[in-house]
């Protein structure tokens, strides 16, 4: 458990390139062969997101009505009518006091309820959205030849190349570049832009 703790060293943006095409199987001209891909695919596994396992939505809709602080609004409805009907079964004209309440109650965890599941909904689909945004494909060296590959096909140490507007399919080290800019705004919300000279 403990190294699975531990955290993570990740050198590659910093070693140098002889190391990096020793330790990743590849070469900056020639990229990776089909068969240190095939290799290198079955080691790691494909470049994209897992999938988590999905709960129907309305099941998610109903969670939020039994939750915590939910339940005892739902426990003090309940008794609320109990003892409403109490009071009807003994009075004539029983007051109807503790069947307002209940009532009202009930209406309070079904709005709180429905506006619960309405944030995480729309959360989800927010992320959701980042899986918009990786490409479908990149243009990738295999074998000394530029080749379009999909994007779940790449793997570790393949050469890529990106121009002006692509969007990055995975990690990548950049070996070179000429007025190379940044746009973080889909991960910290602002619109500057960062000029990187390499």
């Amino acid at each position: 458990m403990n190294d699975l703790k531990q955290e993570l060293v990740v050198d590659v943006h910093r070693v140098d390139l002889e190391v990096l095409c020793l330790r990743f199987s590849t070469d900056l001209v020639q990229g990776k062969t089909k068969s240190e891909v095939s290799e290198s695919q079955s080691r790691y596994g494909q470049n994209k997101l897992t999938q988590n396992k999905t709960t129907p939505e309305w099941l998610n809709f109903c969670r939020q009505f039994i939750g915590g602080f939910s339940i005892l609004l739902w426990a003090g409805s309940i008794l609320c009518i109990i003892a409403y009907l109490l009071q009807a079964s003994s009075y004539e004209h029983p007051p109807e006091d503790n069947l307002y309440l209940g009532i009202v109650l009930a209406v309070v965890v079904i709005i709180t309820g429905t506006f619960s599941y309405y944030q995480e909904r729309k959360s989800t689909l927010i992320m959701e959205s980042f899986k918009q945004m990786i490409p479908q494909s990149s243009v990738c060296i295999r074998d000394g030849l530029k080749q379009i590959i999909r994007a779940d096909e790449l793997t570790l140490g393949d050469i890529i190349e990106v121009e002006s507007g692509d969007i990055i399919p995975a990690d990548i080290r950049i070996l070179q570049a000429s007025k190379f800019k940044v746009d973080n705004s889909s991960l910290t919300g602002e619109s500057r832009y960062f000029l990187i000279s390499c």
